[in-house]
């Protein structure tokens, strides 16, 4: 049994929108660490006692499907046997924030507790680069930047020239620094842009919201060249690509003519906007999915990226990040492995290792019109 801090009344400055419970410790919530823990304990049952918003602490954890674990959340009172979340696993237990000021201390306080705790020899997507600095997939660093330990750079984030990283630097995945960017002491939340020449410490930034872990502060920042929020999965689609679907595009929908009747899916993109795409269910793979060229024209899809329904329910909150930040393409290379069907779960795998290894898409592309000819023998392709 778990008890969720409830620090709802003293979230004065940062204002979340999700429990604390589920505020990012590193690459996943709070409460993901836990369920990971109680995982390498042989728990089969976890119960979390959550008197902030159980409800959305029961959404966000899926009811414990992709840990194994029977999960129940519940909006009773916590017994008195019941664990306290306030720190992460197997660490010492810190002191419960009492002001709007510690929360913000205690918060980043666990960032730099887990960033000081992990294990080079456990399974993660990210890489050690060396002792307390680590880098996820996909990365972007200049080579004049420095980076100095410990730090954490999420997947897909991008270093500009000049920049200092570090000590005790946490960027979040998605974002991107310009150039000659300092961060020290302080964490820089996913899919948030930073301009040049900007100097952050002892902060928290989140898009345009700056909290300051001194005075306890918050200042929204008007000036977006400053900070500002990036759209998740925004990622740019090449003009070539995109000229390439527009040459398929007549020849597409000529073969798409006696292939059978399009069925529509409804697909929300990871930046939250809604996609239709036509799939019809006979014929080579290219006219299965003639109708999405104009998504990739549009500079929506590229031709060649994960499938936009490889996120699934019960994704770990890694994978789930990872995919993201990915723009979704037309042909991934679970195609490429025969798997055409959301039935079978090797398509999020395969969209995962996507993801994370540029080397895959190389992959697919090289294959590509190998892939245009291919004729499926499932419907749902």
């Amino acid at each position: 049994m778990l008890a969720a801090p409830d620090f709802a009344t003293l979230d004065l400055v940062a204002r979340r929108k999700e429990p604390s419970v589920l505020w990012p410790v590193g690459g996943q919530s709070l409460a993901a660490h836990w369920l990971d823990h109680a995982v390498r304990l042989g728990c089969k049952r976890v119960v979390i006692h959550a008197a902030d918003r159980p409800a959305e602490v029961r959404a966000a954890l899926g009811g414990g499907g992709y840990w194994s674990l029977e999960l129940e959340v519940s909006s009773q009172r916590a017994p008195a046997d019941a664990i306290p979340m306030f720190g992460l696993p197997n660490d010492p237990k810190p002191v419960a924030p009492t002001t709007p000021l510690e929360l913000l201390g205690w918060w980043f306080d666990l960032n730099c507790r887990w960033l000081a705790g992990r294990n080079i020899n456990a399974v993660s997507i990210d890489q050690c680069r060396e002792a307390g600095g680590w880098i996820g997939p996909r990365v972007k660093i200049s080579a004049s930047a420095k980076l100095v330990s410990p730090y954490w750079i999420g997947a897909g984030a991008e270093i500009g020239p000049e920049c200092r990283i570090g000590p005790n630097a946490f960027i979040g995945s998605g974002s991107v620094l310009e150039s000659d960017v300092h961060v020290e002491n302080s964490f820089v939340l996913a899919r948030t842009f930073l301009g040049s020449h900007i100097d952050v410490r002892t902060k928290i930034i989140d898009g345009n919201t700056l909290l300051d872990l001194v005075a306890g502060t918050r200042v929204e920042l008007r000036d977006n060249f400053v900070a500002s929020a990036l759209t998740s999965g925004a990622g740019r689609v090449d003009w070539r690509e995109r000229v390439l679907a527009a040459i398929l595009w007549v020849p597409a929908i000529l073969l798409a003519l006696g292939c059978g009747r399009p069925v529509t899916d409804m697909v929300r993109l990871p930046g939250g906007a809604l996609l239709a795409l036509s799939t019809r269910s006979r014929g080579p793979l290219l006219a299965r999915r003639a109708s999405w060229l104009r998504h990739v024209i549009a500079g929506h899809m590229r031709l060649v990226g994960v499938l936009p329904r490889a996120i699934v329910p019960n994704l770990p909150p890694d994978s789930r990040s990872l995919l993201e930040e990915s723009t979704p393409g037309m042909f991934a290379l679970s195609d490429l492995h025969g798997i055409h069907t959301t039935a079978d779960t090797e398509e999020s795998v395969h969209a995962v290792y996507q993801a994370a290894v540029p080397a895959a898409n190389a992959e697919v592309w090289r294959n590509l019109f190998r892939l245009c000819r291919l004729r499926p023998a499932t419907s749902n392709a």
